[in-house]
C-alpha cells in the first residue's frame, strides 16, 4: 500500500492536535520598579525623596495632630514596568511585596490601592498634585506589628486581578497607592534607593507559558510516523 508523504504529515498533525496536553509551564519574573515616592501634606508643593540616610518612605494618617503639630497626610505610591509582558499574557499570580517598619508603640494597618492612570513621576509628585492621580480599588490590607525601632517585617498583597486587567489593556504601568487605615501615628516602607537591594519592593509575576505536548504524546506520534513511513 503506497502512503504519500504528505498524507504521512497531515496523519502526525492531527495526532499531535488530538493529544496535545493543556497543561502549561509557568515562568516567574519581577517587574521593574521605575518610580517610588511619598507625599506629604507638610510640604505640600514639594516632590519628597526617600530619607537620604535609610533609603525609607515615610506615611501616616494623624488626624488629630502629632508632635509637630497638625493633622499630618502621608502616602506612598510605586510604578512598576511590565512592558514586557505580551496584551492577553495569562498571568497566574501577582504579588507586590514591601518592607515595612513601625517605630511606634501600636500595631496599625495598611492598606494598597490599584493606580489606574499613569500620570506621575517620583521626581514631580507632590501632595497637591497627586489629586489628579486616579485611585481604584483596595488590594488588600497589613498589620504593621510594633517590633520595636529599626525592626522591619515584610507584608505581601495579592494584585493578580489588577496587573491582569493593566496587561489586556496594553498598559505597561502598574501603579499602587499605600496608605494607612484610618488614624495612625506612621511608619516607613523601603524604597529602590535602600541600600539593601534585598529589602527593595517587588512586583512578582507568575505568567503561564505556551501549552506543551506531554513525553508520551510526542512518542506516540513518532511511533505513528514511523510505521506508515515503513508501509511505503
Amino acid at each position: 500500500m503506497r502512503i504519500e508523504r504528505t498524507s504521512v504529515l497531515a496523519v502526525l498533525a492531527i495526532i499531535a492536535l488530538l493529544h496535545f496536553n493543556a497543561a502549561s509551564q509557568a515562568a516567574i519574573t519581577n517587574a521593574v520598579l521605575t518610580d517610588d515616592a511619598f507625599i506629604d501634606n507638610y510640604d505640600a508643593t514639594t516632590a519628597s525623596t526617600p530619607q537620604s540616610h535609610t533609603g525609607n518612605l515615610g506615611f501616616q494618617n494623624t488626624l488629630t495632630g502629632n508632635s509637630t503639630g497638625g493633622p499630618r497626610d502621608q502616602h506612598v505610591y510605586f510604578m512598576f514596568d511590565v512592558s514586557g509582558i505580551g496584551i492577553n499574557t495569562s498571568i497566574s499570580n501577582a504579588t507586590l511585596t514591601v518592607r515595612a517598619r513601625n517605630d511606634t508603640a501600636s500595631a496599625f494597618s495598611i492598606e494598597v490601592f490599584a493606580l489606574t492612570s499613569d500620570s506621575w513621576d517620583e521626581t514631580t509628585l507632590t501632595h497637591n498634585n497627586s489629586t489628579t492621580i486616579t485611585v481604584g480599588g483596595s488590594q488588600g490590607t497589613a498589620t504593621l506589628e510594633s517590633l520595636g525601632a529599626g525592626t522591619s517585617q515584610l507584608d505581601a498583597f495579592d494584585v493578580t486581578s489588577f496587573v491582569q486587567n493593566q496587561v489586556n489593556l496594553s498598559d505597561s504601568i502598574v501603579g499602587f497607592k499605600i496608605s494607612t487605615v484610618g488614624n495612625a501615628p506612621g511608619g516607613f516602607l523601603r524604597s529602590k534607593e535602600h541600600s539593601n537591594q534585598a529589602e527593595h519592593p517587588w512586583l512578582s509575576l507568575v505568567i503561564d507559558s505556551q501549552p506543551v505536548p506531554e513525553p508520551a504524546v510526542l512518542g506516540a506520534v513518532i511511533l505513528c510516523g514511523a510505521m506508515l513511513i515503513r508501509r511505503r
